[in-house]
């Protein structure tokens, strides 16, 4: 009788570790410590009062577990959308009306971290720290056509940690402003009539306003705190749930609706 010999087939598993004391700007931790292939135990942290703007998570092979500390006031940040551009109105002969072009949406904020979706868990302690998707751009005002001709105001840009452009305008209406880290911007004002104001950017996580008007076009969405794909795992690893870390601000995205795909 031949011998049965049992094969014993082994994974290997990596183990990565670092921490991190200065701000970073859309770090990849997958990148990070070298596209590794095999599934990885990875262990990081991040030092007190960092901002931390745009974390992904990066493509982990199916198994990994990245654990995440945070000090004391160390805020994630997306980034925000740009305003929605005004809508357009011009004279033409041809038709001895005024037409033109529709206003725009703002565009939607974007998580402060991102998972990938390759099958991962990811367990991070926000305990004393803050994750905040960026703000929805606000969605552009409408034109008045028809008899007469008047533009619709910008979009205002969105807060994120970006400068986020406010949508366009022609003249004399004007443009949204734009948002960054400090605040959201304001929408643009209409050239008169029965065109309609620019929408004002969303603050962080939230939606951009709509623009007023007839017409007047719909604000972007607001980025959520974490984007996790449904086939990942998330784990708020510190002793606060999610509710209390929304109650206390640390978790802001999507209009209260901070975690999910």
């Amino acid at each position: 009788m031949p011998w049965s010999i049992p094969i014993a087939i082994l994974t290997n598993r990596l183990n990565f570790t670092d921490t991190f004391s200065s701000n970073q700007q859309e770090l990849n931790l997958w990148d990070y410590f070298g596209n590794p292939s095999d599934p990885s135990d990875v262990s990081v942290t991040f030092s007190s009062s960092l901002f931390i703007d745009t974390l992904f998570i990066g493509n982990f092979a199916p198994g990994s577990i990245i654990t995440i500390g945070v000090g004391s006031n160390t805020t994630f940040r997306g980034r925000g959308g740009s305003g929605g551009n005004g809508g357009e109105s011009f004279f033409e002969g041809l038709l001895g009306q005024c037409v033109g072009f529709g206003a725009q949406s703002g565009g939607a904020g974007s998580a402060s971290i991102i998972l990938p979706g390759t099958g991962i868990t990811v367990n991070i302690d926000l305990d004393s720290a803050f994750s905040w998707g960026g703000g929805g751009g606000g969605g552009g005002g409408a034109a008045q056509y028809g008899v007469t001709c008047n533009q619709g105001g910008g979009g205002g840009g969105a807060q994120g940690w970006d400068v986020n452009a406010g949508g366009f305008s022609y003249a004399p209406a004007t443009s949204g402003g734009s948002g960054n880290s400090a605040g959201p911007g304001t929408g643009g004002s209409p050239s008169g009539g029965t065109a309609g104001a620019g929408g004002d950017g969303g603050a962080w996580g939230t939606a951009g306003d709509t623009g007023l008007g007839v017409g007047g076009a719909i604000g972007g969405v607001g980025g959520r705190a974490i984007q996790v794909p449904a086939s990942d795992t998330l784990v708020l690893s510190g002793a606060k749930n999610q509710a209390t870390l929304e109650s206390e601000g640390r978790l802001l995205g999507r209009n209260g609706d901070p975690i999910g795909a």
